[in-house]
């Protein structure tokens, strides 16, 4: 009896429950009709705007990178007699426009879902309940591609036969009505699925969309795949407009930060940077025709920070030989001692990173040294560093040990200008120390901060002075030395380009100097 009592009551329930799926995805179904409709709508008053007579810009010049003049060798700290601690001014603090762990926007978070709970007006169903539709699967056949030797795969569509004539407001109007009609949804909801994989950052989304439509859209100029990446950025929430110069239709793509050596205009208080297609070099732009209005006003910038480390093909793994010396056992005096003596029995390291994400770098647009003191650093270099390196520092002070990194970097990395190696300024993100033959005092900097976090887990400071780029530390011990107060904690100058120096070291010729200082 009670089995048959259990049976009919799981009987019940099963089929009360498959009603209510049912019911819920009937639900879902039409909600998703009228979210399209609500969306078609959007594109339809959108492509009326296009048709008005886009307003002219003069394109402006490129912000020049800030050069540091640098010394063609490094100076040498047994050249200078040691000198009594001294506090270095500070001129501003620079803070990075960076989410804190926890609040921060993820790929994980779909636009086109945020637009969905947006649109959602049922006070009796939650959000949960609304974004929790199943994973959208293939209608049509996929397609693949590679990005950063990364294979890709992308929805294709089933029939596109639009053209654009000319690059006319009308006709730029009609080809994007007929986006709208492609059910292009598919491949804007892949395209946030990928980037989340890949965890690419806003600048890799952009590089993905173009690589998506020149894959999709294969057979099209290059005039009607910028029209095609606009919309499909714009359906993933992103601020981004087309621009017309001569005959060429134009990225106008706004950031949170400032882009160097890219031409710009400005509309509405705000630097719209001209981008192709088709990269070109050294293109001029004599004036630029655009609209003003904007597809979506709650839309994102884009933010050139790289937030976590990029999930690309890690087969392509390289290795590197370097060199450290075997340091004895703990020299408790070495805060007094600057001449501490370590051993000459060298042994190598093999440190890997991905080169694939060498190449990710090689184009990226240059923007603020604080996008590259905290860029995310490739997760295959962080675990060869500390597989490798921590033996070493094993029952070491913290001061030993951030004297064992300097003493690494200034034996390891050799100095050259930008200017001698590469003609002109470029600064390295951290992997990028391991490839290149040569650094100077940022890329340095760069390279020892991460260095200190990864294995220390202490705070660094970059101190960007007039000519000169160098760091501080900020110790749980009491270290002596030269020093900078920020927000009332001591952070002692360590500066990796300062041959033979240690933790207190500044050079001589900037102990006067006042230093802006970025911070994490």
């Amino acid at each position: 009896m009670k089995k048959l009592l259990l049976l009919l009551i799981s009987f019940c329930t099963l089929n009360i429950y498959a009603q209510t799926n049912k019911e819920y995805e009937e639900f879902v179904k039409n909600r998703n009709a009228e979210f399209q409709q609500y969306e078609q709508s959007v594109n339809e008053e959108f492509s009326k705007f296009l048709e008005e007579r886009w307003k002219e810009f003069n394109a402006m010049q490129g912000i020049p990178v800030p050069e540091k003049p640098k010394p063609d060798v490094m100076p040498n700290a047994d050249d200078f007699k040691p000198a009594k601690p001294i506090k270095i001014d500070v001129e501003e603090i620079i803070k990075p426009t960076i989410i804190k762990e926890g609040e921060k926007i993820t790929p994980e978070v779909s636009k086109i879902e945020e637009k969905h709970d947006r649109f959602e007006e049922n006070p009796t169903v939650s959000q949960a309940e609304i974004s929790a539709k199943p994973k959208s699967t293939f209608t049509t056949n996929a397609l693949n591609f590679t990005l950063y030797n990364t294979k890709v795969e992308t929805p294709s569509l089933s029939y596109f036969n639009a053209r654009l004539n000319d690059v006319k407001e009308k006709n730029v109007s009609e080809f994007w009505n007929a986006l709208d009609k492609a059910n292009t949804s598919e491949v804007a909801e892949h395209l946030l699925t990928t980037k989340k994989q890949m965890q690419l950052n806003d600048w890799g989304f952009f590089n993905l969309c173009k690589e998506t439509v020149n894959t999709v859209f294969s057979r099209n100029s290059a005039n009607e795949k910028t029209v095609c990446c606009v919309y499909l950025l714009n359906q993933c929430g992103y601020e981004i407009k087309m621009g017309r110069s001569d005959n060429r239709l134009i990225y106008l793509l706004p950031s949170e930060q400032q882009i160097f050596k890219q031409a710009y205009i400005n509309l509405d208080n705000k630097r719209y940077y001209i981008f192709e297609h088709e990269d070109k070099q050294n293109q001029r732009y004599p004036s630029v025709f655009t609209y003003k209005f904007d597809f979506d006003k709650n839309a994102s910038k884009f933010n050139m920070n790289i937030y976590n480390p990029l999930n690309l093909e890690s087969k392509n793994l390289k290795e590197v030989t370097k060199k450290i010396n075997e340091v004895p056992v703990v020299l408790s005096n070495i805060a007094k001692n600057a001449n501490a003596e370590i051993s000459k029995s060298e042994l190598s390291l093999e440190f890997k990173y991905n080169a694939n994400i060498i190449d990710y770098y090689k184009n990226y647009p240059r923007t603020e040294l604080i996008v590259y003191f905290n860029a995310a650093v490739d997760k295959s270099l962080s675990k060869s560093i500390k597989s490798q390196f921590e033996p070493f520092l094993k029952g070491k002070t913290e001061l030993e040990s951030v004297n064992i990194i300097l003493k690494f970097i200034n034996d390891n990395f050799k100095y050259k200008t930008d200017d001698d190696q590469f003609g002109y300024e470029k600064w390295f993100f951290c992997e990028e120390n391991f490839y290149y033959p040569y650094g100077d005092c940022e890329d340095r900097s760069i390279l020892f901060s991460w260095m200190v976090k990864e294995l220390l887990s202490l705070d660094v400071v970059l101190l960007d002075y007039p000519k000169h780029i160098a760091t501080a530390v900020h110790f749980n011990e009491n270290v002596s030395g030269d020093y900078v107060t920020v927000n009332g904690k001591k952070y002692v100058i360590c500066d990796p380009t300062y041959f033979n120096a240690k933790a207190g070291m500044c050079m001589p010729q900037y102990k006067n100097e006042k230093a802006k200082i970025i911070t994490r």
